[in-house]
């Protein structure tokens, strides 16, 4: 009974680097992630948009898993999976609509000095330090914190808010990975256009091999 408490409590509890903050508010399921809202007491960058999240109460969403840091709006879109989850073997339903986006392109860091602010791209928050602040990938630029390396996905050189645009054009989303209500119409247009499973096939190409010439340099 003492040790169903104690794991109970640990689920209910994620630690956001600087203090501990107890889960009181909802949990959004996102690619294995699991988001919670928080309050950001700090300037802090979203992993998703790459843009800074401003706002009055709890401004953004974290993952109680891997400490991952989004805006409210960009977390159904995240596309990379939590890398603190357990691998399960997909079913074929998921392998069908997912198989093709799923990416393992580790990247390439190494201890880097930073002459001026930089902000890790995974938590969001700054790097500290006088001097070997952080981790530079060499082949997409990702700056992220020492701490965060072993929870940051193998999705070096891909443009995550591209591609989740582009699965959004398909009638994807990050939560389900199954065509969304919005684009049902959207769908069915393509579907009478003789060209639209090779347009299809041709914007997932092109982002996958940009990625892959990135990568390569």
């Amino acid at each position: 009974m003492a040790e169903s408490v104690k794991k109970l409590r640990r689920k209910n509890t994620f630690r956001s680097h600087h203090h501990w903050i107890r889960m009181t508010g909802k949990v959004h399921e996102v690619n294995g992630h699991e988001f919670v809202a928080v309050l950001l007491r700090q300037p802090t960058l979203c992993a998703h948009c790459k843009k800074f999240i401003f706002g009055m109460g709890k401004q953004g969403y974290q993952c109680r898993d891997c400490s991952t840091v989004v805006h409210k709006h960009c977390h159904e879109e995240v596309i990379w999976k939590c890398t603190r989850i357990k691998a399960d073997v997909p079913s074929e339903t998921e392998t069908q609509s997912t198989g093709r986006f799923n990416i393992n392109m580790p990247h390439r860091f190494v201890s880097h000095f930073y002459k001026c602010p930089t902000f890790c791209d995974h938590c969001g928050s700054l790097l500290h330090g006088l001097t070997q602040q952080g981790l530079h990938c060499s082949s997409c630029k990702l700056n992220i914190h020492k701490r965060c390396q072993q929870n940051v996905a193998n999705n070096c050189g891909i443009d995550a808010k591209q591609l989740a645009a582009v699965l959004g054009q398909l009638g994807l989303t990050g939560n389900r990975n199954t065509p969304c209500s919005k684009t049902n119409d959207y769908v069915r247009r393509r579907k009478k256009d003789k060209g639209e499973h090779d347009f299809q096939s041709f914007r997932t190409r092109e982002l996958l091999n940009t990625a892959d010439r990135q990568y390569n340099k």
